[in-house]
């Protein structure tokens, strides 16, 4: 599909998600409480034998948890779908792809988009926390209705057979379809989803640093940084011309 005839949120999705984001926590001016602390209070309101801070902990690191869930499912969608059209404005209809995650599932790379959001948002106030939640929700499944029309006018009959062997959005414990034998390329799947991953890595610093004095500088830090040096590790072990595939897939573009 002409990225010029996408929707305007196709489009835009990234700096969309971005928005979503900046919304999310900036519902701190509003809502003062971090959603850890209220969790971590009601839990240890329940169970007194560990304190607010250990329950922090442990929802820190479930946040973290989340995160590297949701970077898994992505970089093995990746490595079969291939960061070059991940990164494009295109909705990618030209051929069906049934590898990896996409046996089990429709649309993983938009469920792991909002299983790391969710992730993400366990650091936001607890107003902000449902805002990144369902903004993401919401808007991850408008982009998979436009995707499915265009991939069902493209692939017709043999999309639509696979969209009833398939869940949509809900992963089915076991394959549902062949694999189409389409290799994977795990390198490119890591490097190309690293800023998930090192948001993850942010996380589990922050476990263990949250009663510093200026425990986001930690987590900022360790995600940039490592974020950062993934992306340069990508950009030079992995050129454009040696992450676009051969042959163009279709699914999730994000």
């Amino acid at each position: 599909m002409d990225s010029k005839k996408a929707p305007f949120e196709f489009h835009h999705r990234f700096w969309i998600i971005v928005g979503i984001f900046f919304v999310a926590f900036f519902c701190y001016r509003v809502d003062h409480v971090p959603i850890a602390l209220f969790l971590a209070e009601k839990l240890a309101h329940r169970d007194p034998h560990l304190s607010v801070i250990a329950w922090m902990r442990i929802v820190f690191l479930v946040s973290a948890a989340l995160v590297f869930l949701g970077a898994a499912i992505r970089a093995w969608g990746t490595s079969y779908l291939r960061t070059a059209v991940m990164h494009d404005k295109r909705v990618h209809s030209e051929r069906l792809l049934a590898d990896g995650p996409f046996r089990y599932v429709r649309n993983p790379l938009y469920l792991a988009n909002v299983i790391g959001g969710a992730g993400i948002g366990l650091l936001a106030s607890r107003t902000g926390f449902f805002v990144l939640a369902f903004g993401l929700l919401v808007f991850c499944l408008r982009l998979i209705s436009h995707e499915e029309k265009e991939l069902s006018a493209a692939q017709g009959e043999s999309y639509r057979a696979y969209c009833k062997a398939v869940p949509r959005f809900i992963p089915s414990l076991w394959p549902r379809v062949p694999s189409a034998g389409n290799p994977p390329h795990w390198l490119d799947g890591f490097l190309g989803e690293c800023w998930w991953f090192s948001f993850g890595v942010g996380g589990v610093a922050l476990a263990f640093t949250f009663q510093l004095t200026h425990p986001m500088r930690v987590y900022w830090g360790v995600a940039l940084g490592m974020g950062a040096l993934g992306t340069l590790l990508h950009r030079t072990l992995l050129p454009p011309s040696k992450t676009a595939p051969a042959a163009k897939s279709s699914g999730d573009n994000n």
